[in-house]
């Protein structure tokens, strides 16, 4: 069967950018996707699966190297990584590859691949060096804080092996993570106890999150700067990001820049696009994932 190039224009306009995709003439890559969805993925999932797509849909998401990615093409190359996580290691290096021809490098950050989806809510990654790198902490504080890289690396360093959990489904065992426990800076900074919330800032400029105190207590609510034994990349939110083990992904704000404790929730940016602001896992968001 012969083949012929198409051209797929991004359908949201969050981005302008066109992609070039090699697939059978006499079949669109959303005829491919849904044959193989219809083929290999449990009828009983696919509501779940259409939901994680759409969700996916609205989110511009990004190429290794930067490069925006179109709608269509997320949603194709977000139902292929559904098929590789739920058929194993076999299906997955066929799904891997055709990830990879269609974006180069892709694959790496999809679960087909054994890794993470990638998202971000703006046009790209922020990047930030280490030497540039600073961690605000302000608010209701004894002593305000303009932490550098060195600086976090100087306070006592934790360790904790945990699964990163996504709300569209996906999920990622046994991620090694090191940093510096949330409740160690709030400890230094002099957190007043009569606070009741943070207000927590990535320096993407978009995304906020939130916690309350209570919850930045825990013992598994890390600022982390090592992800299997390295630095955090810059798609992964890196040089500095939260990690919050028992809530769900969009609760671990990536790009982390500052820390504001104050005296009452403010729902963060998914909160505001309808997502639960207690995401605990497997309790929220009309799901019921194993916790963490």
């Amino acid at each position: 069967m012969g083949r012929q190039r198409h051209y797929v224009k991004d359908e949201t306009a969050v981005i302008n950018s066109n992609l070039d995709l090699t697939v059978y003439p006499d079949k669109g890559f959303a005829q491919i996707q849904s044959w193989l969805i219809a083929k290999f993925y449990p009828p009983a999932d696919c509501n779940e699966l259409a939901e994680s797509i759409e969700m996916c849909s609205h989110v511009v998401m990004m190429a290794p190297t930067g490069t925006p990615v179109g709608r269509r093409v997320v949603m194709g190359l977000l139902g292929l990584g559904a098929v590789g996580v739920v058929f194993g290691r076999q299906l997955n290096s066929a799904v891997t590859t055709t990830i990879n021809a269609t974006v180069p490098g892709l694959g790496q950050v999809l679960p087909a691949a054994g890794g993470f989806r990638i998202y971000t809510v703006t046009n790209g990654y922020p990047e930030m060096s280490k030497e540039d790198y600073r961690l605000r902490v302000s608010g209701a504080v004894d002593q305000e804080l303009n932490l550098t890289f060195s600086d976090l690396e100087t306070l006592p360093q934790t360790s904790m092996t945990k699964d990163f959990q996504c709300v569209t489904g996906w999920r990622v065992d046994d991620v090694p993570w090191t940093g510096v426990l949330l409740s160690d800076i709030l400890a230094v900074a002099g957190a007043n106890p009569s606070a009741t919330a943070l207000a927590i800032d990535s320096f993407d400029g978009a995304y906020t999150e939130s916690l309350t105190m209570e919850q930045a207590a825990r013992p598994d609510m890390l600022v982390a700067m090592s992800m299997y034994g390295k630095p955090i990349t810059r798609e992964h939110g890196g040089p500095v990001r939260l990690y919050v083990a028992p809530m769900y992904g969009y609760k671990s704000l990536k790009w982390l820049s500052a820390i504001e404790v104050i005296g009452e929730v403010i729902p963060g940016y998914w909160e505001q696009r309808g997502y639960d602001i207690d995401a605990w896992i497997g309790q929220s968001n009309g799901r019921s994932d194993e916790p963490v």
